[in-house]
């Protein structure tokens, strides 16, 4: 499966112009969605909390989560959503179903799955092993570039982002609100509300390796130091950083770029 987007293309358009401002009397969005995302297993803990409108395709909320993690968007990603707690819930509020029925009826439920490239024949095979080896159902598949948010995503759904299925980055993504009262209009989203440290380093080792970078700058010597300083041609890496308003100011132009780019290199996937 090849990557949509080479590393060097995305290193050329990492300067995104600024945003225009708002226009001003702009009409409050509707529906707007409030988020929670959080880098899954390191610490210090980095996450986000964030505004889209609900129309949003999951291939943009993709690439806004991306942006905001200092994901460089070379890799293909999925959403995993698991359907279980959702049903159950539901499943628990008519009174004429008990709890042990419940789980009998959730317990084999499939998730969903949203993804950034629809490859039919590696689905078929996954899942062919998930049906005839784990003996679980297959999950539901859908397209990233045409699902919207509001159609896939519920309220206190348990759901993960990956990206790049190699270093395998897991990120939690729960939806707080879907009635956020912003008074945003449409077009200042998405729109990043607050948030702690930096993001991740592509191609680094997932979360080992992130954790490499930062003991080894922490330092300031020694050969892992060094290595990581000629790979990254940096000094000094502080994990601790996080700018909201450069975040803000470049996330509708890099969602754009995104957008353009894998819609280029679709056919070629």
């Amino acid at each position: 499966m090849k990557d949509p987007i080479p590393a060097e293309e995305i290193a050329k358009n990492q300067t995104p112009q600024k945003n225009p401002p708002a226009k001003k009397n702009a009409i409050p969005a509707k529906e707007v969605y409030e988020f929670y995302v959080e880098l899954m297993d390191f610490k210090p803990k980095i996450w986000r909390r964030f505004y889209v409108s609900s129309d949003m395709t999951m291939e943009k909320l993709a690439f806004t989560i991306m942006h905001m993690f200092n994901m460089q968007g070379g890799h293909l990603f999925d959403f995993k959503i698991d359907m279980k707690p959702r049903l159950r819930k539901e499943f628990l509020s008519r009174p004429e179903i008990n709890k042990k029925m419940v789980d009998e009826m959730v317990s084999n439920f499939p998730n969903l799955i949203v993804e950034s490239y629809i490859d039919e024949e590696m689905d078929s095979a996954d899942d062919e092993f998930t049906e005839n080896v784990l003996k679980q159902t297959p999950p539901s598949r859908y397209d990233a570039s045409t699902t919207k948010i509001k159609n896939i995503i519920k309220k206190d759904d348990e759901c993960i982002f990956t990206y790049d299925f190699g270093d395998n980055w897991q990120i939690t993504v729960v939806l707080e609100d879907t009635d956020a009262k912003t008074g945003l209009s449409k077009s200042e989203l998405p729109l990043i509300k607050e948030g702690e440290n930096f993001g991740i380093i592509e191609d680094c080792g997932s979360i080992p390796g992130l954790e490499g970078i930062v003991k080894a700058f922490e330092k300031k010597k020694g050969e892992d130091y060094e290595e990581y300083k000629n790979w990254l041609g940096i000094d000094d890496f502080d994990i601790h950083s996080f700018d909201k308003d450069e975040l803000n100011s470049s996330v509708k132009s890099f969602i754009r770029y995104m957008t353009r780019a894998y819609n280029e290199n679709r056919e070629e996937w």
